[in-house]
C-alpha cells in the first residue's frame, strides 16, 4: 500500500460516516419513528409515576391506622385487600392521552399501570368496618382491632 492511498482512505471513511448520520437523523426524525418515540416516551413517564409508595402501619389502642402516599390516584384506581393480617394495596391506572394528528398520521393513546405493595399489620383487624380517606395523595385507612 503506497502512501496516497493511506491519506484517500480517512476522506473516503468521513464521507461514509457523514452518509450514515444523515440516513440515522432523517430515521429518527421521520414522522412514524418520531411519532413512535414520543409515544414511547410518554409510556415510561407515566408508568414511573410509582417508582415506590411508602405505605405504613401502626397500631393505636382500638385500631389500626395505614397511610400511604399515592401521587395522582383516584379512589376509584384503588383495591384494598385484607386477608388476615396483611394488608396490599393495588393501585390500576388508565390514562387517556389526547388525540393527535400530524399529516396523514392520527394517534390516540391509552396507558395503563399498576402497581401494587403489601404492609404486615400489627395485629388482627375487623376489614368489614374498614373507612377510608383520600386527600391530596394521602391515603388513610383505618380499622378497628379484633
Amino acid at each position: 500500500m503506497n502512501d496516497k492511498n493511506k491519506k484517500e482512505r480517512p476522506s473516503e471513511l468521513f464521507d461514509f460516516n457523514g452518509d450514515l448520520s444523515n440516513a440515522i437523523d432523517y430515521f429518527f426524525h421521520s414522522s412514524p419513528v418520531r411519532h413512535f418515540l414520543k409515544q414511547f416516551e410518554e409510556v415510561m413517564v407515566q408508568n414511573a409515576a410509582f417508582p415506590y409508595m411508602d405505605l405504613q402501619a401502626y397500631e393505636l389502642e382500638d385500631e389500626v391506622l395505614v397511610e400511604a402516599h399515592l401521587p395522582d390516584t383516584a379512589m376509584q384506581d384503588i383495591d384494598i385487600d385484607v386477608t388476615g393480617r396483611t394488608l396490599t394495596l393495588e393501585i390500576d391506572r388508565k390514562v387517556q392521552h389526547s388525540s393527535e394528528q400530524t399529516g396523514p398520521y392520527y394517534a390516540q393513546s391509552t396507558t395503563y399501570s399498576h402497581f401494587s405493595r403489601s404492609v404486615y399489620l400489627p395485629s388482627e383487624v375487623e376489614s368489614s368496618r374498614m373507612i377510608t380517606f383520600l386527600k391530596d395523595g394521602n391515603l388513610i385507612i383505618r380499622m378497628p382491632k379484633k
